[in-house]
């Protein structure tokens, strides 16, 4: 059975500081709600990018297992997000689960100074930096 979390340092240890779930608690307000399963963590975030999202990261078995369990939970209109390879791997293991499409997600919080990156500012990659 998944374990409830219920604060946002509870889900920043259970998922390691991944940016992807830790954007999906959305600091843990009212609506948002998390678990855990083994080294799997799953956030159910209503309305999160103009959708229900399910943000995921662990382990491909375990997230499988603690996605399918949470979508019973909390309904169909939520989409899994996570990272390409681990929503494929997903997928792949769940008969329920279907890849409807990905996304590229990027933060700097470990870019090197040499590429140019500073804190609190973004920007579009030049061509020369695309596929580095």
């Amino acid at each position: 059975m998944p374990r409830v979390l219920r604060e946002v340092a509870e889900v920043a240890a259970a998922c390691a500081g991944d940016p992807l779930v830790l954007w999906g608690a959305q600091g843990m307000k009212e609506s948002v709600r998390a678990w855990a399963l083994g080294e799997a963590v799953a956030v159910a975030c209503p309305d999160l990018n103009r959708r229900d999202r399910l943000t995921v990261c662990g382990e491909p078995e375990q997230v499988a297992a603690l996605a399918e369990w949470v979508l019973g939970q909390v309904g169909p209109s939520y989409r899994v997000v996570g990272s390409r390879a681990l929503v494929r791997q997903v997928a792949a293991r769940s008969p329920r689960l279907g890849l409807l499409g990905t996304f590229e997600w990027m933060d700097t919080h470990r870019l090197s100074p040499a590429l140019g990156a500073r804190p609190g500012r973004a920007r579009w990659l030049g061509q020369e930096e695309e596929g580095r």
